[in-house]
């Protein structure tokens, strides 16, 4: 997703100020004013893209707000969940640097976006899974 595909996405979602986005997307203001100042085409990370399909589930949109930190534990089983053996893998997915994912699990502490990032990702795995079967069928 690119700079002028996100905030279309939040335009669409009534969304316009830096600090309702932030406060969306758990992230600071600075961030979203960061990627405001991006060049058109540049790329968000990944992980923003997760997010947006979690807000936009049906299943998720009443609980997104709700949604629990991450813990070390809910990480690691989401992992497992997904195979993800290295922290590479899990970088990977979010289109981060593997030494971010190894400081959350050093410091026990763990940025606010990631829980709606995994939701975004599984709910992605689990349409591509129900795709596959209906084709295979």
């Amino acid at each position: 997703m690119n700079k002028v595909e996100f905030f279309s996405w939040c335009e669409d979602r009534g969304l316009s100020k830096n600090g309702e986005i932030a406060r969306l997307f758990r992230l600071s203001s600075q961030t979203v004013r960061n990627w405001r100042k991006k060049k058109v085409e540049e790329m968000l990370p990944t992980w923003v893209s997760w997010a947006c399909a979690a807000l936009d589930s049906e299943e998720q949109r009443e609980s997104a707000s709700k949604i629990a930190q991450m813990t070390v534990e809910k990480l690691s089983a989401w992992q497992r969940r997904h195979e993800f053996k290295t922290l590479d893998d899990t970088a990977g997915v979010f289109d981060i640097e593997r030494q971010a994912v190894h400081n959350w699990y050093k410091r026990g502490r763990f940025p606010r976006w990631l829980s709606l990032a995994c939701a975004g990702y599984d709910l992605k795995k689990r349409a591509k899974s129900r795709k596959e079967k209906s084709i295979a069928a």
